[in-house]
């Protein structure tokens, strides 16, 4: 049985439109949103919902790392692995080797009436993530707490984080052909 599971990748990146194109640029489509605490990307996955319990739910998933261009994680290059399910931790591993400081990964995996509980329930968990390669547990309580508000509302669903992405999404496209432009223009002066 499976279920959704949100995720935002919280990164210190003041240009959304730049982060986007990076993305775009490995095959990765994803919504880019500016927050006051940085760009954030935001997603949602399959989530395995167990019948029975399973150690994987104390253990952990073995997450794949984010695969890696020859040595450069810049290299433009298509990746079927993020095309067909950009994981959040694929994400955040990918995008971690761009940043000295690293991201912090957020997911929540959410229910309404679940049990006894009324209303919207779940959990939400955070990581950071350095190098592409996964860190120590950060409390998502107090990162949601001193952060940007808007951070909680694209984490539970409450902001549309598509509408809001839309401005990167334009502006990325630009840069993507300024890149282009500017890489038509090295070959044409080669020649």
């Amino acid at each position: 049985m499976d279920t959704q599971k949100r995720f935002l990748v919280l990164t210190p990146f003041e240009r959304p439109e730049v982060l986007w194109a990076m993305l775009n640029l490995r095959g990765i489509t994803a919504d880019v949103v500016s927050t006051r605490s940085g760009s954030a990307v935001v997603g949602s996955e399959k989530a395995k919902v167990y019948d029975d319990w399973d150690i994987s739910e104390l253990l952990g998933a073995e997450e794949p790392a984010a695969p890696d261009a020859a040595g450069d994680p810049g290299a433009p290059q298509q990746d079927q692995s993020f095309a067909e399910a950009p994981s959040g931790s694929r994400i955040a591993a990918y995008v971690s080797k761009f940043s000295p400081v690293g991201v912090v990964l957020l997911t929540a995996q959410l229910g309404e009436d679940v049990g006894n509980e009324a209303g919207v329930s779940g959990m939400v968990h955070g990581c950071r993530y350095l190098n592409g390669k996964i860190g120590e547990e950060v409390s998502a309580g107090m990162v949601l707490n001193f952060l940007d508000p808007l951070i909680e509302a694209l984490l539970l669903g409450h902001a549309d984080a598509s509408q809001m992405g839309e401005k990167a999404r334009k502006e990325g496209e630009k840069v993507l052909e300024r890149m282009k432009a500017e890489k038509d223009g090295e070959g044409e002066s080669d020649a």
